[in-house]
């Protein structure tokens, strides 16, 4: 099996980048648009709030733009802006499910490997939203390929064991 690397779509990307650049203007906006903005250190204050604010949303969109999952013949590894790339071997691997994630207004879907020992592992894409602008229309093709390459690797290894 070939190298196989999963993206979440060209559309999640610009949506979570363009929050992040909103997220980091806003700061730099108040700043140059507010009169007076050196008087008496006032505004630099209330900038540092603002961006200590924004610096998790940043952070997610980043995370959530930049996420990728590389699959090959002997396991899955993921990896996202400031997470460590997290591996397992297919044959540590028990199932493959689905997870969702639901806030006020949309549920996101994501893809877990149960491992047969210790913590399942999220992957960081694919991903689905039930929002419009963040719906993976080939999350089920890209799920039952992850899927095929487990059962192709888990086969495999079974049959060199006999």
């Amino acid at each position: 099996m070939a190298r196989i690397v999963l993206k979440p779509t060209t559309a999640q990307v610009r949506y979570f980048l363009a929050w992040a650049a909103v997220a980091l203007a806003a700061p730099i906006g108040i700043y140059l648009w507010v009169p007076g903005a050196d008087a008496e250190g006032l505004v630099v204050s209330e900038v540092l709030v603002v961006a200590f604010f924004t610096l998790p949303l940043v952070l997610f969109s980043l995370r959530r733009s930049l996420g990728r999952t590389v699959l090959t013949d002997t396991g899955a590894t993921t990896t996202g802006a400031f997470l460590v790339p997290r591996s397992v071997a297919w044959t540590e691997v028990a199932a493959i499910g689905t997870m969702n994630r639901s806030d006020r207004t949309s549920t996101t879907t994501y893809i877990v490997l149960n491992r047969t020992r210790g913590r399942r592992m999220m992957l960081a894409a694919p991903y689905s939203n039930t929002f419009a602008m963040l719906q993976d229309r080939d999350f089920e093709p890209r799920l039952s390929r992850i899927r095929d390459s487990w059962t192709r690797a888990t086969l495999t290894a079974s049959s060199q064991q006999k």
